[in-house]
């Protein structure tokens, strides 16, 4: 099992970039596994991504997701 960090998305932030705000954290096997920890532990959040913990850690203000405009 891995550690996966998980934040909030913010659309809505200022600049071109969306803001991620960490949430929380969860363990799994794999991505799919984390998303459905995730969902399951902050099942109103509407709006998050899972990124492998640690990986980030470089940067202050991970890369944002897209938001799917379909």
């Amino acid at each position: 099992m891995r550690s996966w960090t998980v934040y909030h998305v913010d659309f809505g932030a200022e600049g071109n970039s969306p803001l991620l705000t960490e949430i929380g954290s969860v363990e799994a096997d794999n991505l799919l596994a984390a998303v459905m920890k995730a969902q399951a532990l902050w099942p109103d959040e509407r709006s998050m991504t899972v990124r492998p913990a640690g990986e980030d850690s470089q940067s202050a203000q991970p890369p944002a997701p897209q938001r799917d405009t379909d």
